[in-house]
């Protein structure tokens, strides 16, 4: 899995790519996620576009991003989910736990505001 990240207007964009099915996989964007916290950014946006697959990894990744971040009174978003990736969310019911947008841009254009 490759990631990437940046800082958009004070909300901690990352995007993912490949498969969130390893600790390999999920490990890098959970210490991604608690690095961004830890350096002060409250909202973050996870780009889920170029996803093929998670498995119940990557859903224990995404509650553990939630866990981390609830606590410091930030949010969560989830853009561009593939149709796949979505009905595991779904399933697990992990998707009530996200805001969610179909771009990045609108993600940070509603945390601006926060």
């Amino acid at each position: 899995m490759a990631l990437q990240a940046k800082i958009i207007d004070n909300v901690g964009i990352i995007k993912t790519r490949g498969s969130l099915i390893g600790d390999s996989d999920t490990d890098e964007v959970r210490e991604k996620v608690k690095t961004m916290i830890d350096s002060g950014i409250r909202h973050i946006v996870i780009d889920l576009a170029r996803v093929r697959w998670m498995n119940s990894r990557g859903v224990g990744m995404l509650m553990a991003c939630y866990s981390t971040i609830y606590p410091a009174e930030g949010k969560i978003a989830l853009t561009r989910i593939p149709e796949k990736v979505l009905s595991i969310m779904r399933i697990t019911r992990v998707d009530a736990l996200f805001d969610h947008f179909d771009s990045i841009r609108q993600a940070v254009k509603n945390y601006r505001r926060l």
